[in-house]
């Protein structure tokens, strides 16, 4: 008999209906996503004092050990040595483009403080690509041979 129901339902439960609007959804997510922003930016604020921001983020450019001058993986090996004119270029710019960002730090508000971490933390990453780069080509011939 093909009118009995066999579906797995609970009767008991009664359903909820969404009847918002879409302009009210959207609403809704823009608040939450301002909300996060917020969250996140505390957490990081919270996370990241102004000395640990520097210690950690400023790894990438802190100078390097002598001994560590010659090793094929060492950032400025990679600078000096490895990368293309275009991509050294480019290195430099984002290490310029810290440089002034943290200058403008000092002077700024808090909020602005925040920004300029945010800022800052991308060009870093930027420059860790770029130099993750070389560091992968080099791997992956090694890992050939």
């Amino acid at each position: 008999d093909d009118s009995c129901d066999l579906s797995v339902k609970n009767p008991n439960k009664v359903e909820e209906v969404d009847e918002r609007t879409p302009e009210e959804i959207y609403m809704s997510l823009i608040k939450l996503e301002n909300e996060s922003s917020k969250l996140m930016e505390e957490l990081g604020s919270i996370l990241w004092s102004e000395e640990e921001f520097y210690s950690h983020f400023g790894e990438l450019l802190s100078e390097e050990d002598e001994d560590d001058e010659d090793d094929e993986y060492s950032i400025d090996y990679i600078a000096q040595h490895r990368m293309t004119a275009e991509d050294k270029h480019d290195f430099d710019e984002l290490e310029k483009q810290i440089e002034e960002a943290g200058n403008m730090m000092a002077d700024a508000s808090e909020e602005e403080r925040n920004r300029l971490r945010k800022v800052i933390r991308g060009l870093y990453g930027d420059m860790e690509d770029l130099v993750n780069k070389y560091r992968n080509e080099k791997q992956s011939k090694e890992d050939e041979a």
